[in-house]
């Protein structure tokens, strides 16, 4: 049987802000939190890609069957903060259970959220 995607993608780009020091430069945490929670929400990972920046900072991207989360943090001290970027073409609110995850993990509650639907059929969209 052929997989139909639904007519409209989630789209969730978040920058976390004022981060426990300890906790972004946890390039493992950060990881491994990523990972387990994108499973938990079963994404199907296809590949990872993970670079360590000098002095510090890390950029993590996974490819998805249903797209990507891309993951980049900015550890200076003025900072601290971390921007997250996941679509999925699974439908609404897809990716919210991740994005909690990463929430939770790097403690802070200061956040801008975009978060919206993508529709994928040019008969649900304006045009611009």
């Amino acid at each position: 049987m052929e997989y139909i995607s639904p007519p409209v993608g989630h789209s969730i780009m978040a920058t976390f802000y004022e981060i426990p020091t300890e906790i972004l430069l946890n390039e493992e945490g950060i990881k491994n939190t990523a990972t387990e929670a994108l499973k938990a929400e079963r994404f199907n990972i296809l590949t990872q890609a993970h670079h360590h920046f000098e002095p510090h900072g890390y950029t993590g991207l996974w490819l998805l069957s249903e797209s990507h989360l891309a993951i980049h943090t900015y550890p200076e001290e003025k900072y601290r903060s971390l921007v997250f970027d996941l679509y999925s073409c699974r439908g609404e609110g897809d990716g919210r259970q991740t994005l909690n995850s990463m929430k939770r993990f790097l403690q802070t509650d200061k956040i801008n959220l975009q978060e919206r639907p993508m529709p994928i059929d040019s008969n649900r969209w304006g045009w611009l």
